[in-house]
């Protein structure tokens, strides 16, 4: 019906040859220009972004240039790169305080001037962080933030390469905190990973740097780690906030395409039981820090993400989460509330606002 047609045809006019070649070059050309537009534009996306996107304000950091923490990247392969898509919809991504200097006029969100609470960790950090500046803006506080992929703030540093030690980042956090006495100090950290050795990703790192060989060693590097930076914060009489491993969404993308805007992407959900025992060797060492030292308060996500039975990537058409293992804004905004109750009842500071709500 069409090649055959097409074989035998014989153009008797001049007009009439140019018929088949433009006929099938127009529909892919005029294609390509409709791709082209949508992409550059961003055809459903913005609105998304505008919603989701929490106004958060930035303010200037107190200190000197000095005293701002340099945090670099982290080139290592696994390590999610940060820009484009669902993480540029971050307020930390947005404000550019991912993988660069901790800047006074750019890393420190909230009413200006206010009492500041310091968020610091890997990746997840930043994902989290939107839900921390409106829990902070809630209590009349601001939020520093300062995000090292594929660093956790520990004591001891993560497996593989840096651009920079990774050890050396977490000290100057640590001296930051120690000399600037904040409000309170949140950890958000990708735990889960850290602990498995069989997701190739990386762990705290032995002495020689490598990573550790089975889940038991991974978990006792992590544990020893993490009681070093929360015992010396505690010590110092700064509140802690650890908060533990979002569910790992293993295969979850966000789909992005012309097509899952036109029709809607569907619902991703993994069982929750199997979630819970992934993470279960580092939420128990949390657990057991938290009680053994005074001052620390935990924030569950699982309560937000998941139901009875199933942990959520995306539901009802809204995607809680930007990729496998970080949360979307919408999903930041989902831990809000329990960040907030935790600072409440951990520095004594009632809210001013009721918190949002994010569905």
């Amino acid at each position: 019906f069409v090649e055959q047609p097409l074989r035998h045809l014989r153009p008797t006019r001049t007009w009439q040859r140019f018929l088949v070649p433009i006929g099938i070059l127009l529909p892919p050309v005029v294609a390509c220009l409709v791709l082209l537009t949508g992409a550059n534009s961003g055809w459903g996306l913005a609105e998304e972004a505008a919603a989701a996107t929490p106004s958060t304000g930035n303010a200037a950091m107190s200190g000197t240039p000095s005293e701002h923490l340099a945090v670099n990247p982290d080139a290592a392969g696994d390590d999610e790169p940060v820009g484009g898509g669902l993480r540029s919809q971050h307020a930390v991504v947005q404000a550019g305080c991912v993988n660069v200097p901790l800047a006074a006029a750019t890393c420190t969100f909230g009413p200006s001037g206010a009492p500041s609470v310091l968020l610091a960790g890997d990746s997840q950090a930043y994902a989290v962080a939107d839900g921390l500046i409106a829990a902070d803006a809630a209590l009349g506080l601001s939020t520093q933030v300062t995000s090292h992929t594929g660093c956790p703030f520990l004591g001891l540093p993560s497996s593989g390469s840096h651009d920079i030690p990774c050890a050396s980042w977490q000290k100057d956090v640590l001296q930051y905190a120690l000399k600037t006495r904040p409000t309170a100090v949140v950890i958000a950290n990708r735990s889960t990973g850290y602990v498995h050795p069989e997701l190739r990703w990386r762990t705290v790192a032995r002495t020689d740097g490598s990573r550790a060989g089975s889940v038991a060693e991974a978990t006792d590097l992590y544990t020893k780690a993490l009681t070093s930076v929360v015992t010396t914060l505690s010590r110092a009489g700064i509140p802690v906030v650890v908060i533990n491993a979002i569910p790992d969404m293993t295969g979850y993308v966000d789909r992005t395409s012309l097509a899952a805007q036109a029709f809607g992407a569907g619902d991703y959900r993994k069982d929750r039981g199997v979630l819970a025992r992934q993470r279960g060797p580092a939420l128990s060492a949390e657990q057991a820090i938290a009680t053994q030292t005074g001052g620390v308060a935990l924030v569950d996500p699982f309560p937000e993400l998941c139901d009875d039975t199933s942990c959520w990537a995306r539901k009802d058409g809204q995607p809680w989460y930007q990729d496998a293992t970080h949360v979307s804004v919408f999903g930041s905004l989902r831990l809000e509330a329990p960040l907030l109750s935790a600072l409440t009842s951990l520095v004594g500071v009632q809210p001013h606002a009721q918190p949002s709500t994010s569905g």
